[in-house]
């Protein structure tokens, strides 16, 4: 599996060359393909291009390749210009750490390197996210009408979410933010004292590892929405700590 993996991911930086040239710069996968999470037939292929210009020409370009690699698992990559980057740091600090955290870089320099988002602005989105989350995770659960089918979807869909809030309250709290998975779950349990058991249960979910029954499903999902609200609560108070 790993070797087609590889495979796909070898193609589809010849297909970027092939169609853009020198256009674009530097080619970045970042994600669980690039972490060792990746689930062959769940998880997407995630690249960041970066270009010195992006233009309708450049997109109309790459537009012809999206149905080839929507079905090989690629989502459509992220185009930017490295000052899109730089400028982003203070309205998307949760998503560069998250691709700082998970880069490898493929052809040209790193894009990434020398961004510092700045502590205030990672918990501002923080706190955003996961009170945002928390409300879709209470809807999710009215529209899955207690089925356990639509209940492991709903929490399988929230890992990265969760991941991603976690990694922005480390960084905020001076921990060590740079991690994925389960070093990240350790992380987050050694700096913060958090109970993350419930962020451990839905990635095996999400990872078709484990498949809980109804009765099991509704406990995880009482639990995903009491971690939400405390990782919520936990930004709020870095927030009060700014103001004082």
């Amino acid at each position: 599996m790993a070797m087609e993996l590889e495979a796909n991911i070898s193609r589809f930086i010849g297909e970027i060359e092939a169609a853009a040239g020198s256009a674009i710069s530097s080619i970045t996968l970042y994600g669980s393909a690039a972490t060792g999470d990746h689930v062959p037939g769940r998880s997407d292929l995630n690249f960041l291009l970066v270009a010195e210009r992006v233009d309708l020409a450049l997109l109309d370009r790459l537009q012809s390749m999206m149905a080839t690699w929507a079905k090989r698992g690629i989502a459509a990559p992220l185009i930017v210009d490295r000052d899109f980057l730089e400028r982003s740091t203070d309205s998307y600090p949760l998503e560069i750490l998250g691709m700082v955290a998970s880069k490898r870089v493929l052809r040209g320099a790193d894009p990434l390197e020398g961004l510092h988002p700045k502590a205030s602005d990672v918990r501002v989105q923080v706190e955003r996210e996961a009170k945002s989350k928390e409300l879709l995770l209470r809807r999710g659960y009215l529209e899955s009408r207690g089925k356990d089918r639509a209940l492991r979807s709903y929490l399988a869909a929230t890992a990265p979410a969760l991941e991603a809030i976690l990694r922005g309250i480390l960084f905020v709290e001076g921990g060590d933010w740079n991690k994925n998975g389960a070093d990240l779950i350790r992380a987050g349990e050694g700096r913060l004292r958090l109970d993350l058991s419930a962020l451990r249960e839905i990635r095996e979910i999400r990872a078709a590892r484990r498949k809980p029954d109804r009765t099991a499903a509704i406990a995880l999902y009482g639990k995903a929405l009491d971690l939400f609200a405390v990782l919520a609560d936990r930004a709020d108070r870095e927030n009060d700590g700014e103001d004082a």
